[in-house]
């Protein structure tokens, strides 16, 4: 059954070395190089049939221990920073999913040699849950690697996993408990859930770094998940084993004849409240969760939130029904660009092309709440969950302002983006805060700051809404909004919403003039 998995293309053969030659000279690379040189040597391993089979085990094991570490290096430098150059993003993405399709490769021919002749490869018997479950692995991390670009997965890694996991069944070994890797041991069974797992915790909902965390949580909690041929209380999704795809929820049911495996979170929800309520009480995560030395708590106690919402089937739909619409809209990225932008359309309301950041996208919905977009690529090396962007008609010379929310990859270099629309407009103001001169009697100096106000006719409000630069003021209490000729004094109430750039803060309005 496994004969037909595999790589469908043709790739250059490179030279065979040994594992051991590979490893010495990776050790004088930077990572991307060392990875660059043992996916290499994966192909060529792969190419060549002329070896026992425990020995072509011991050597891909080998190259996996090397490549391991400088995985790790790239999502490191991956999730480092919100924005890479282009030729930098894709050079890391590249290496790290080549890596683990070769890796991949490597151990699914393992275990097609084994398929075509068990009795000739007895000794490689006792390793068959380990090749089993690195392969699995190797399709998690590439169905990860997807998600981190916001991309939709291969439809094969779905087949293949399925495939794995049934041939795992058959052979008596997917509840085997053998280490993968250093660590806690594991079954096949457990590593085949956790990729249906990651798959269904709505990770199109997430930015790169706390996507990463999400993962990292399943691979924690997978010994609690639960995997059975019937319904039972507390699933969430099902996968038909005979015709796999991504996992479906099961508010749809499968189709008749689907050989249907039910998935869910199991006792996995308790460990997650658990942990929710050490770190109320303690202010800290457990030591086993803490995944880097610059880990935010807040943001993997967010990811834990997440999680629990989801795995107990609670995510929250659409506030608002979209309807399907056809238009244009020029896009600005960034807070600074929305001034510039506003700021341009107070003075020249008949002209928007002095926008050089400025990009065209295609609306396909609407709804009062926001926009479901398809984008070109071109727009993939600052797009993602969080970015704050301004938005105008092409019809209606209108701004206004949205943040991402979700983004999904296209076949055809195209992105699919859901847009929250804030507010009911976009104006430009500016906030003026009055403060006594150090070198003065008892005049005071004004302190002002260019804001976008997202609430209309201010005038007849009690609460208005601004978007204002991060760490704008450190006190907001004695604050004025001028717009154009007109004075309002206002006292903030809460900070809606933040990111690293830009606050979203709700004022009250005192008075005005």
């Amino acid at each position: 059954m496994l004969s037909w998995f595999g790589r469908s293309e043709q790739r250059t053969k490179p030279t065979f070395r040994s594992a051991r030659d590979v490893v010495s000279d990776v050790s004088e690379l930077n990572s991307l190089e060392g990875l660059a040189t043992v996916t290499d040597a994966l192909t060529s391993l792969t190419a060549n049939p002329k070896m026992l089979l425990q020995d072509r085990f011991d050597e891909i094991h080998l190259l996996d221990s090397a490549g391991q570490p400088r995985l790790v290096d790239l999502i490191k430098e991956y999730l480092a920073t919100a924005r890479h150059k282009k030729a930098r993003e894709s050079e890391l993405w590249g290496g790290a999913y080549r890596y683990l399709q070769e890796l991949y490769q490597a151990y699914l021919f393992c275990l097609q040699r084994y398929e075509a002749d068990p009795l000739g490869s007895m000794r490689f018997k006792l390793t068959l849950p380990i090749a089993l479950g690195r392969a699995l692995r190797a399709l998690r991390l590439r169905l990860k690697w997807a998600l981190l670009r916001y991309t939709i997965p291969e439809q094969r890694i779905w087949v293949e996993m399925a495939g794995l996991y049934t041939f795992a069944l058959e052979n008596g070994v997917a509840e085997n408990e053998v280490p993968l890797y250093p660590g806690r041991p594991i079954t096949v069974r457990e590593e085949f859930v956790k990729g249906l797992m990651v798959a269904a915790s709505s990770n199109d909902t997430l930015q790169p770094p706390e996507l990463d965390l999400a993962t990292r949580l399943v691979d924690h909690f997978a010994k609690h998940f639960v995997i059975a041929e019937a319904p039972f209380e507390g699933c969430t999704h099902w996968i038909d084993m005979h015709n796999p795809g991504p996992p479906v929820r099961t508010s749809r049911a499968p189709p008749e004849g689907a050989s249907a495996r039910y998935i869910g979170a199991g006792q996995a929800l308790g460990e997650l409240a658990a942990v929710e309520a050490q770190f109320a009480y303690s202010g800290a995560m457990p030591p086993e969760l803490v995944y880097y030395d610059d880990q935010d708590d807040q943001v993997l106690l967010k990811v834990i939130k997440h999680l629990a919402l989801d795995w107990a089937g609670k995510t929250q739909a659409r506030k608002d029904e979209r309807r399907k619409v056809t238009s244009r809209v020029t896009v600005v990225p960034g807070l600074p660009e929305i001034f510039r932008a506003l700021d341009f359309a107070v003075n020249d309301s008949l002209d928007f092309t002095d926008q050089p950041t400025a990009e065209s996208w295609i609306v396909e919905d609407a709804s009062e709440g926001g926009y479901g977009a398809v984008i070109p690529s071109v727009a993939g090396d600052w797009v993602e969950v969080g970015s704050l962007i301004g938005i105008e008609g092409a019809s209606i010379r209108d701004w206004g302002i949205g943040v991402i929310r979700r983004v999904n990859r296209l076949d055809g270099n195209q992105q699919r983006v859901g847009v929250q629309r804030l507010g009911s407009g976009a104006q430009l103001v500016t906030l003026e805060q009055k403060s006594p001169r150090a070198d003065a009697k008892s005049t005071e100096r004004a302190v002002s700051e260019p804001a976008v106000l997202i609430t209309r006719d201010p005038e007849s409000q009690e609460q208005v809404e601004l978007i204002v630069r991060s760490g704008m003021f450190t006190n907001l209490e004695r604050t004025e909004m001028l717009l154009d000729d007109r004075k309002f004094r206002l006292k903030p109430t809460k900070i809606v919403e933040r990111s690293a750039r830009a606050e979203r803060v709700s004022f009250q309005v005192l008075e005005s003039d």
